[in-house]
């Protein structure tokens, strides 16, 4: 057994111990109850008085001859050989050698192959003045930027996207690229234009209200969508109005005489439609609400609202809601109605 151990540990100096033999001694040595470990002992008892171990200079040329085997070294020249019985070789091989050379070959820092990707940095477009602010991105689109309005996008926009986050409102002329759309996320929803201009209102939190100057969008709803929604194609002119809470979408065209309120095809209605409605040419509003608080039944409190010179043209079917007739009307004359009691009470948006 100790002259197999010799030869081991003889090949491991030499360079010609192979992996697995190198982690088999290791394990030989580690082990306290293999009968190598007796052996070393009765060797070490048996040393005669008179012979000396090694002085403290051999055993730091050991030491070194050690660490150069393991390339934590470089070998420096005339270097005197020692000539120690094998017992203590080996022990100091146990002490300082193999668990000195399994040491640093376990605690080596592994290359690593994973390429760390850091994430996006996220940029910021404010506005908390009163006055709108004009901004020119990368890619040559310009954003209009409302009072109270942010802007969020990543170091990615106009290199491999053209994506932005809106919180307020915005009006965008967005530059042509085919092959980058210019999307607009906004309460849940998002707009999609190649080279367009549009405005997003979402100042209101379950209200959205998207309109087309020129060009084309499609408006989509996403998995954050308080509801599922069908994509909204609008063509110039017109403009998307979507409520969250009575979750409806109504596209209405302001190029035509009268505006063409067409609820989205997945939006449910009454259940009962009636024939009729109510048709609309710039008829001042104190008239509307008087017409659809006969049609609907119901009490509209005009007393806190100033509605000189506004008005409205359009037509809504009877069986519109009476909450889609209100929102569309207060959304396109910057007004805000409320259920209080029996009645319902119109406000002047506040800027």
């Amino acid at each position: 057994m100790k002259q197999q151990i010799l030869n081991l540990i003889t090949r491991f100096w030499e360079g010609k111990l192979s992996k697995k033999d190198q982690h088999k001694l290791l394990s030989d040595l580690e082990d306290s109850k293999h009968p190598l470990m007796e052996e070393l002992r009765n060797d070490f008892a048996t040393v005669h008085e008179n012979e000396k171990l090694a002085t403290e200079e051999e055993y730091q040329q050991m030491l070194f001859g050690i660490h150069e085997k393991m390339g934590v070294i470089k070998a420096l020249p005339n270097r005197r050989r020692l000539k120690i019985g094998w017992s203590i070789a080996a022990s100091i091989l146990l002490a300082m050698g193999i668990f000195g050379y399994h040491f640093v070959q376990t605690n080596l820092p592994v290359p690593s192959t994973t390429v760390q990707i850091p994430e996006p940095l996220i940029y910021e477009l404010a506005n908390s003045s009163t006055d709108t602010l004009t901004y020119k991105m990368k890619d040559g689109s310009r954003i209009i930027l409302s009072p109270n309005s942010n802007i969020y996008y990543t170091k990615e926009y106009g290199n491999i996207d053209r994506k932005l986050t809106l919180i307020g409102e915005a009006r965008f002329n967005v530059a042509h690229d085919a092959q980058r759309p210019f999307i607009v996320s906004a309460n849940g929803y998002t707009t999609t234009a190649l080279g367009t201009e549009f405005t997003v209102d979402s100042y209101t939190k379950s209200k959205l209200s998207v309109r087309l100057i020129s060009g084309k969008i499609v408006v989509k709803s996403t998995n954050r969508s308080p509801f599922e929604m069908k994509d909204q194609v609008l063509k110039p002119g017109q403009q998307l109005l979507i409520d969250d809470h009575f979750k409806t979408a109504l596209l209405v065209d302001r190029q035509e005489k009268a505006n063409n309120l067409k609820l989205a095809d997945n939006v449910k209605s009454d259940e009962h439609k009636q024939e009729g409605g109510l048709q609309f040419d710039q008829t001042p509003l104190t008239q509307v609400f008087s017409k659809i608080e006969k049609l609907k039944g119901v009490i509209i409190n005009l007393e806190e609202v100033s509605l000189e010179g506004l008005s409205f043209t359009g037509k809504f079917e009877e069986h519109y809601p009476l909450d889609v007739m209100l929102s569309i009307i207060c959304q396109m004359n910057e007004l805000t109605y409320t259920h209080s009691n029996n009645s319902i009470i119109i406000k002047n948006k506040k800027q």
